[in-house]
C-alpha cells in the first residue's frame, strides 16, 4: 500500500456522551483511586453512523472488565452484539457498529492481542476502528485514547497499525479537568 493513505472514514466524530462513557468505564477499573497493580482491563462496542463521509460515534457500550494484562469477549458477548447489531440498524438513522473500544497500560499502541482482535472486527468491516483508552496518557491537553486500524488485513497479524484522525465533540482540551466535572467523585478518590 505504501505511503497511501488508510481506506478509512475522513473523520472519527466521538459524540461527549459516548467518550464520557469509555472514560468512566476505564476510569473505574484503572483509576486515581486504584494502585496500578491492582487496575483492570475493559472492554466495549462502538455504534455509530455515516454522515458525508465520517463516522460519528453515538454511543459506546461497555461490555466486559478483564484482569490487569487483557480482557476478551465471552461466547455471551458475542450472541449479544450479534442481537445489538440488529437494533442498531432498527434506529433513525440507522446505526452499526463502529468498532470496539478497550483500555490498557502500554501506551497509545495495540498489544499483539488487539492486533489478533482487531481483525475480527476489520476482516469483515474493511472500515472498523478499534479504539485504546489508556488513563496514563490522560491529562489536560491529551484525552487519552487513540483510534487506530489495520492497513492491510491480508497480512494478518504483520500488518502495519495507523492511526486514524479523531475528534471529541463538545471539548476543547482540559480533559482531566473537564473528565472530573462531568464524572462521579468516586472515581477520583
Amino acid at each position: 500500500m505504501g505511503d497511501e493513505a488508510p481506506e478509512s472514514y475522513g473523520l472519527i466524530i466521538l459524540s461527549q456522551p459516548a467518550y464520557l462513557t469509555i472514560a468512566k468505564h476505564a476510569l473505574t477499573h484503572a483509576g486515581p483511586r486504584i494502585a496500578p497493580d491492582k487496575w483492570r482491563e475493559v472492554y466495549g462496542l462502538l455504534a455509530g453512523r455515516l454522515t458525508v463521509g465520517n463516522c460519528i460515534v453515538t454511543e459506546a457500550i461497555p461490555f466486559t472488565e478483564g484482569d490487569r494484562e487483557s480482557v476478551r469477549f465471552s461466547a455471551g458477548d458475542y450472541a449479544k452484539a450479534a442481537m445489538m447489531t440488529e437494533n442498531l440498524a432498527d434506529r433513525n438513522p440507522p446505526e452499526f457498529l463502529a468498532g470496539w473500544y478497550h483500555s490498557h497500560f502500554i501506551g497509545h499502541e495495540f498489544s499483539g492481542v488487539d492486533v489478533e482482535n482487531h481483525l475480527g472486527w476489520q476482516v469483515p468491516n474493511k472500515y472498523a476502528f478499534g479504539l485504546v483508552f489508556d488513563p496514563q496518557e490522560l491529562s489536560e491537553s491529551n484525552p487519552g485514547i487513540v483510534i487506530l486500524k489495520l492497513r492491510d488485513v491480508n497480512l494478518g497479524e504483520a500488518s502495519p497499525v495507523d492511526k486514524l484522525n479523531f475528534v471529541i465533540q463538545q471539548v476543547k482540551g482540559k480533559y482531566y479537568t473537564w473528565l472530573q466535572e462531568y464524572l462521579p467523585g468516586g472515581i477520583w478518590g
